[in-house]
């Protein structure tokens, strides 16, 4: 079960009963994906490429996703967007979910409301949301940026381990980036097992720091 909430940038969330956690921050939904995934993920790949390819592990209410169209729109980038969700939320909680930026709206909609294991072309956003856990993710498919949106470790330890940083890393195109909200040590020290050199970021309102892990390729490799 799942209720909508109101965060501090006046941005909807999403609340779960099951997980005992909101999708996103109460300091702000808006706030935090476009610094945590957009900021510190989308535009620090920008630097060297025009043509990106994400993993969104956990694709929720689709805000991450619709604010990486939006973006690609205004800054005429080619995406392809892959996004994986063991649990959607209901239908009408995805009608509900409503954001007070017109534009997002109307792509958070379209999103939303497209089905679910089909690839999508909204121009130059390939777009497809698959209904799978991260157990099932094609090895053989790469990307160059990947979104960790899942729970918390408190909520869902499962999805923090070394093993499944490693599946993580193994996807990731060489010098591909990895971002999340969580900034916890031992996540830290797992990504790091995994292979990932680890940063700490400033993080957004309401957080001392996040986490980038970068697939760092030697010339040697």
């Amino acid at each position: 079960m799942n209720r909508l909430e109101q965060t501090k940038d006046l941005s909807p969330t999403l609340y779960s009963e099951a997980f005992q956690q909101t999708y996103h921050s109460i300091h702000g939904a808006i706030s935090e994906s476009n610094h945590v995934f957009i900021q510190n993920g989308l535009c620090e790949l920008l630097k060297t490429k025009r043509e990106i390819s994400i993993l969104e592990m956990g694709y929720g209410t689709g805000l991450n996703a619709a604010l990486t169209w939006q973006y690609a729109i205004k800054n005429q980038l080619q995406i392809h967007y892959n996004s994986i969700e063991k649990f959607p939320i209901d239908a009408e909680l995805y009608l509900q979910y409503i954001t007070q930026d017109t534009e997002l709206n109307l792509m958070l909609s379209q999103l939303n409301q497209s089905d679910w294991n089909i690839m999508h072309s909204f121009s130059s956003f390939q777009f497809i949301k698959s209904l799978m856990d991260i157990d099932s993710l094609n090895l053989e498919m790469k990307f160059d940026l990947i979104y960790y949106d899942a729970f918390s470790p408190n909520a869902q330890p499962e999805l923090w381990t070394e093993t499944i940083f490693k599946k993580m890393y193994d996807s990731l195109t060489p010098n591909g980036l990895l971002v999340t909200y969580c900034a916890k040590g031992q996540v830290k020290r797992n990504l790091k097992a995994a292979g990932f050199h680890v940063e700490s970021p400033p993080g957004p309102v309401g957080k001392r720091e996040m986490t980038r892990a970068r697939k760092l390729i030697s010339n040697n490799e």
